[in-house]
């Protein structure tokens, strides 16, 4: 299948990663601790029809660790119901947007959420989200393997106030559960 979104820099990783000790150009400033997280689309299977677009990814979620002068890397796909689907059946099952028209019989009902557009730190609870379905809730102490969905009828909690800590946030775990 021939796609611009699927080739050169748009060709998807299709693999997780764990890069405990990043070469950088420069140096980092010593004191700089922290997490910088970042989403977007990276389709863990070929599309199952056309025209793919680059918004359909699932969600892999890269955190960037920076401590003691040094940056370490860890990314891992968002578990949705659609990831899990289609991870259990080996291969693609929704059609580009949730196309109910291309998306497989057995993946009818389940509610195509890419998790692919945005992380945010809310309440507390760190959310991948797609505008067009439930925020997922990723566990930041373990890792996005142990994500689940949050229920459109109760939203994250809202916070009274917001208030920058500048404690770095624990590194997601080595598990591989």
């Amino acid at each position: 299948m021939s796609s611009p979104y699927l080739t050169g820099h748009h060709a998807p990783n299709r693999f997780e990663a764990d890069a405990p000790d990043l070469v950088v150009r420069g140096e980092p400033p010593a004191d700089l601790a922290g997490v910088f997280h970042r989403n977007g689309a990276e389709p863990l299977y070929p599309p199952v029809d056309e025209p793919y677009h680059w918004f359909d990814g699932d969600g892999m979620v890269y955190a960037f660790f920076l401590e003691n002068g040094k940056v370490s890397m860890r990314n891992r796909w968002v578990r949705t119901e659609k990831l899990k689907r289609e991870l259990a059946a080996g291969r693609s099952l929704f059609g580009v947007f949730g196309n109910p028209a291309t998306t497989d019989p057995s993946a009818a009902g389940t509610r195509s959420n890419t998790a692919n557009t945005n992380i945010v730190l809310r309440g507390g609870r760190l959310l991948a989200l797609m505008e067009g379905a439930p925020p997922v809730e990723l566990d930041p102490a373990a890792s996005t393997r142990s994500a689940r969905s949050t229920s459109a009828a109760s939203p994250p909690p809202r916070s009274r106030r917001t208030r920058r800590s500048t404690t770095p946030p624990a590194r997601w775990s080595t598990s591989a559960t």
